[in-house]
């Protein structure tokens, strides 16, 4: 313990070390250096408070959440251990039309959490935001035109899909869209062609189910690759 707390003070200090890591996975953590500095070392960024348990100063990051790279020293928190998280696909200030566009205004991110009850997420005290799409390839889900994409969010983050096949909250992510209070819901989708030739968790399986059976319930023979636009 003593030895990766020498670690931490050595990136403190401008010595690199990659011992000094997140308590949590990176992809399940955000950039908190702009946060408000608070007494007993807490910090409170974008509304969510972190203590010191929850945060480290560390001198990397990862592209596409795969490679890493270093770069100067910076703070990143933990937002999964201390709020129910839910991903975006674009950024804080972003909709999706066809691609992830900037907006000054007010993007609501209305989905609902049961059969009966919608919420915004971002006025809701017990969830926050990750950004960016966490796989290479997804497809948007479309309720409206096809009974079998019905999805909701559940209570700890995950997006149910049809109310069976529960998706863990780094295979989707949510799009605000421009003019409407509901947000969209993509899902991470691999190809039929790697699909053959690799391994892939449960999830990622069943979600290659559900497309499958999506198509073949619209008299369609082939699986489309429904990507969302701008993705």
């Amino acid at each position: 313990m003593y030895g990766r707390i020498f670690a931490c003070l050595l990136v403190l200090f401008g010595v690199r070390s990659s011992v000094c890591s997140l308590p949590c996975d990176y992809i399940d953590s955000v950039n908190i250096t702009d946060g408000e500095r608070l007494p007993n070392d807490e910090i409170r960024h974008n509304g969510v408070i972190y203590n010191k348990t929850y945060y480290r100063m560390i001198d990397y990051e990862y592209e596409d959440f795969a490679t890493k790279k270093y770069v100067p020293n910076y703070i990143r928190g933990c937002l999964c251990a201390v709020r129910i998280c839910v991903r975006l696909c674009c950024g804080e200030r972003e909709y999706l039309g066809r691609k992830c566009t900037h907006s000054d205004g007010y993007l609501p991110v209305v989905v609902n959490v049961s059969a009966t009850e919608m919420i915004d997420l971002r006025n809701h005290s017990l969830y926050g935001f990750l950004y960016g799409k966490p796989c290479e390839q997804v497809y948007e889900l479309l309720p409206e035109e096809n009974p079998v994409d019905e999805w909701s969010i559940a209570r700890n983050g995950s997006l149910i899909i049809a109310d069976e096949l529960l998706v863990p909250r780094n295979q989707y992510c949510l799009a605000p869209r421009l003019n409407t209070s509901y947000a969209s819901g993509l899902v991470c989708f691999t190809s039929t062609e790697e699909f053959k030739y690799n391994l892939y968790p449960v999830a990622i399986i069943s979600i290659w189910c559900h497309l499958l059976h999506r198509q073949l319930d619209n008299g369609n023979g082939t699986v489309a690759t429904d990507y969302g636009d701008g993705l």
